[in-house]
């Protein structure tokens, strides 16, 4: 059975107020390698055996600590992740995950991931962004433009990276720069967690966090509902999300990748189909897509328009409210015109000059007809 994608988070990516929160998941649909994989290589390199790597204890960023404990620094294995977890541009413009993430225009995207593959769809599709990776660059953020925040480091930075032990550590008092800026963007708008196990400690970190915060406030039935895609349903997990305000949205197939792709391009015709409302019929619009069971606007992508074009058109519509106003108002069959009298202001006698030119007002306002007044055509004093 397929289950409808809620209409509040329809309709409010569609107005870009939702935050798209990126995992590993990402990279490995375009087959970057996983963390299992990783902490096989920090073995090799470390000539650790089998018995300390399946010890509980042994996890990738206590393996990244030992590396840089016996290496002096994390620099050698910070240029074989950059060298291992990249790949071509055009695999990234292949992959309709990442088309679909820029079609769907979040204004602000975090990503745990070190890779640079979302920066390399944005350039693929010729869309604008700010990469937001220390304080520095918080600075550099622009109005309109999406900010793609390198929440764990980006490997143009060696500094950035959360990677080893002490950094992830130093990271859970939840007070560095990022950390306040997450907090900040988090607490107005939805957040979207896609590509992301659950069970991962750092993002139930985050969400507890959030969660937290709003219960301090005092205000938290006020909190702007957020979401976490889920490739399978897991009913303990979902409780547990569902106590912090989290909806969790599961995939219908077995392949997590496929899983991930149909959710996004089922949320992006959604969109498309919400954009062409008309404001005043939104909302009911989207209580339609609920009640059908999501059938409507729903349906799977497949009509060969490219992503892209949502995108623009999007832009398009933020750039030129001017044209938008123009429009309703021909479909209302009123005049655009400054000078019509459907735009007159509503004078109530005592200036006789503006009620002339407008062609309002009682005869005292109005005062004798002079020559003007017979070649103002707004005037209504002709005789």
């Amino acid at each position: 059975m397929r289950h409808p994608i809620p209409g509040e988070l329809i309709s409010a990516i569609a107005e870009r107020r939702v935050i798209l929160f990126a995992g590993a998941g990402l990279s490995m649909s375009v087959g970057l390698p996983s963390w299992q994989q990783f902490i096989e290589h920090l073995a090799e390199q470390l000539g650790l055996d089998a018995a300390t790597l399946s010890d509980p204890g042994t996890s990738y960023h206590a393996l990244a600590e030992y590396y840089r404990i016996r290496e002096g620094s994390i620099g050698p294995l910070r240029s074989w992740l950059d060298r291992n977890w990249k790949v071509s541009a055009d695999k990234v413009r292949r992959s309709k995950i990442h088309e679909l993430i820029v079609a769907l225009d979040f204004p602000i995207i975090y990503t745990t991931n070190y890779d640079r593959n979302i920066e390399a769809a944005f350039e693929a599709y010729d869309h604008d962004y700010v990469k937001v990776a220390n304080a520095r660059d918080i600075a550099k953020t622009r109005d309109g433009v999406t900010q793609i925040v390198k929440f764990h480091g980006d490997f143009d930075d060696d500094d950035s990276l959360v990677i080893t032990e002490t950094d992830y550590l130093n990271r859970l008092a939840f007070d560095a720069p990022l950390d306040v800026k997450f907090r900040s963007d988090a607490l107005g708008k939805t957040v979207l967690f896609v590509g992301y196990s659950m069970s991962d400690l750092n993002i139930r970190l985050l969400l507890h966090n959030i969660w937290r915060t709003w219960q301090r406030s005092g205000y938290e039935k006020d909190r702007p509902k957020s979401f976490a895609f889920m490739a399978r349903r897991n009913p303990l997990q979902e409780a547990i999300l569902r106590e912090w305000g989290i909806e969790v949205l599961a995939g219908e197939t077995e392949d997590p990748a496929q899983a991930l792709e149909d959710f996004l391009d089922r949320l992006r015709s959604a969109v498309q189909a919400a954009q062409q409302e008309p404001a005043t019929d939104r909302e009911g619009a989207e209580t339609a897509l609920e009640r059908n069971g999501g059938e409507l606007g729903l349906s799977s992508g497949n009509s060969g328009s490219p992503a892209p074009d949502l995108l623009r058109r999007h832009k398009a519509r933020r750039q030129n409210p001017m044209a938008d106003n123009l429009q309703r108002a021909r479909n209302k069959g009123q005049s655009v015109s400054p000078n019509s009298k459907g735009n007159a202001p509503q004078h109530r006698g005592g200036d006789g000059r503006k009620a002339q030119k407008w062609g309002g007002g009682n005869k005292a306002a109005k005062g004798p007809i002079t020559r003007g007044d017979r070649r103002n055509e707004n005037s209504s004093a002709k005789s």
